[in-house]
């Protein structure tokens, strides 16, 4: 199982800043967009489209023009922490268990750190 977590620091001026976990046409969006202070969670296209909330948005308050987004996800949940865990938010992910890519997007400017975690389960600690 894999894990990872990622930090975005948007910077002001910036426009939206996006991470997608995919495979083929199956993918959740997080999304930051400035001009409004808002995030959005979309899991519309993630595989299980009959979910009664798929799309989360919420208004965000910057610190001084800056947000900070720490994203900790793997195969099948999503937790995203704004400013230090002064807003969070989880989700339940669908994505297709073959999912094994992320991309990054952003108009304008970001300072990112990604880092990437294989989880290993010890098969005796679980008998």
């Amino acid at each position: 199982m894999q894990h990872s977590a990622t930090r975005f620091f948007p910077q002001p001026q910036t426009g939206c800043t996006v991470c997608r976990l995919f495979h083929k046409e199956a993918y959740v969006t997080v999304r930051y967009k400035p001009e409004n202070n808002t995030v959005r969670i979309d899991r519309s296209h993630s595989g299980f489209s009959h979910d009664i909330v798929s799309v989360r948005d919420f208004l965000v308050r910057p610190r001084q023009g800056e947000i900070k987004l720490r994203l900790i996800l793997d195969r099948h949940s999503l937790e995203l922490f704004v400013n230090d865990g002064e807003q969070a938010a989880t989700a339940m992910l669908y994505t297709d268990l073959n999912a094994d890519a992320i991309s990054f997007e952003v108009d304008g400017c970001v300072a990112m750190d990604v880092e990437k975690y294989d989880l290993v389960f010890d098969r005796e600690a679980e008998e």
